[in-house]
């Protein structure tokens, strides 16, 4: 299947999921007002005029409280379901509104819908998950696991409000409460391809947090030997008289040219004039450019880089290089932008593509066509669940990809506003073309 066919099953799911909320919300207005109370009576509606009814109906809504016989007003049973049920109507209908303003973008004020329909109706747990999901697209993460916590305490197996809520605490970093919430969710339908997707980067970042605290125990140390021989060679260029004895603690062979050198420094004591003499010659035997570690790490940096076959690949080197950005850049333009789908399938995360945006502007704009720009912004945004990443991204983001693409709006570039359409629709950017 290719990424074409996956992403037309990816529509015709959300379209099977739409269809079948707008079934269930259909099927629940055609319930009667009345269904949850047997049919101990009939109703008719009483005019003014019939007073003999009216009389009637006083006898029936009054009840003896005490022995003496007096007796109290009370609530018809039936005006108070009749309320109840048309408050439920109107929560749907608000949440109906709610959805169109959704499916249109314009969050804020579907969130204002939902806020009404769970005001007319707090019960239903359908509302405070609908306006989680609004939050989660506005990336207000604690908002959106309050709303899911609270459709939770109303069902607390709704599969929805555990997948949403453990999105929410993965951007919070709450990724041990996360990965509960999902593998509670997989419990629940072990078959649902999104859970399982969010899980898989949950675990991930899980692995990740815990990795990046082990390897700078190791270069740490590294740097700080190489810096204090840099600082000993310093020593010895600067102030010979003081490093005399120390040479003798470090290797013998270098303690016999000191010895021979004593009568020398107590005549540069004596005749200032002679003192730069000693300092001169000093560099060469010290040998400071024969340890040469600062090159050797500038030489480091820069191997043969080698494109991924795999995501695990990827992943590794990413990680790798992910604090460097120039190795960065030279890393993923080894990759083909045709082997993006291969490589990445459904593992692209709103992490990778920030990063990736940031190299287009900061690297590619500089340094590589235009027509190579344009090929990577069209691969990227075929791989697998490129939709979900451009829902979530951050308003910054955006702010650099439409620098990206003001830049290849130029005339001077000669990319045909026929080519850019389609990617400025599917990166979700406002640009204005010629």
């Amino acid at each position: 299947m290719n990424s074409s066919d996956q992403y037309q099953a990816l529509v015709k799911e959300l379209l099977s999921w739409q269809a079948e909320i707008a079934e269930k919300d259909r099927t629940a207005k055609k319930v009667p007002c009345y269904e949850e109370y047997p049919p101990i009576r009939e109703f008719k509606e009483i005019t003014l005029s019939d007073k003999p009814a009216l009389q009637k109906l006083q006898k029936i809504a009054t009840k003896p409280t005490n022995k003496s016989g007096t007796k109290e007003k009370v609530d018809l049973p039936l005006k108070e379901t009749k309320d109840k049920e048309k408050r439920k109507l109107e929560a749907i209908g608000e949440k109906d509104r709610g959805n169109e303003h959704f499916k249109k973008g314009e969050y804020e004020q579907a969130i204002q819908y939902y806020s009404r329909s769970i005001e007319l109706d707090p019960l239903n747990a359908v509302f405070p998950i609908n306006r989680a999901m609004a939050y989660l697209k506005l990336q207000r993460y604690p908002e959106a696991e309050k709303d899911c916590t609270l459709g939770l305490g109303i069902d607390p197996n709704n599969l929805k409000a555990l997948w949403r809520r453990g999105i929410a605490r993965r951007h919070m970093a709450k990724l041990s409460e996360a990965k509960q919430d999902l593998e509670k969710a997989l419990k629940i339908e072990a078959s649902n391809q999104a859970v399982k997707n969010e899980l898989r980067l949950t675990t991930e970042a899980l692995k990740s947090q815990k990795k990046p605290n082990d390897p700078p125990k190791t270069k740490a140390p590294r740097r700080r030997l190489e810096i204090e021989e840099i600082d000993a060679d310093d020593d010895d260029m600067i102030t010979p008289l003081n490093t005399k004895y120390t040479p003798r603690k470090e290797a013998s062979p270098t303690t016999e040219a000191p010895h021979e050198q004593k009568p020398e420094i107590k005549s540069a004591i004596q005749a200032p004039a002679l003192k730069p003499e000693p300092i001169k010659p000093t560099p060469p035997p010290t040998v400071v450019h024969a340890v040469d570690t600062p090159p050797r790490e500038a030489e480091k940096p820069m191997p043969q880089f080698v494109p991924p076959k795999t995501t695990l690949e990827f992943e590794r080197q990413w990680k790798t290089y992910r604090n460097d950005s120039d190795k960065l850049y030279h890393y993923f333009k080894c990759i083909a932008p045709a082997n993006y789908s291969a490589i990445f399938k459904s593992s692209l995360e709103s992490s990778y593509m920030t990063k990736i945006i940031e190299l287009l502007k900061t690297y590619y704009i500089k340094s590589e066509p235009p027509s190579l720009i344009v090929e990577v912004l069209k691969n990227l945004s075929q791989v697998k669940r490129f939709d979900m990443i451009m829902m979530f991204m951050s308003s910054a983001d955006k702010k650099t990809l439409e620098e990206v693409f003001r830049f290849l709006a130029e005339p001077a570039h000669a990319i045909t506003p026929e080519d850019l359409r389609p990617l400025i629709k599917a990166y979700k950017v406002n640009v204005p073309l010629e």
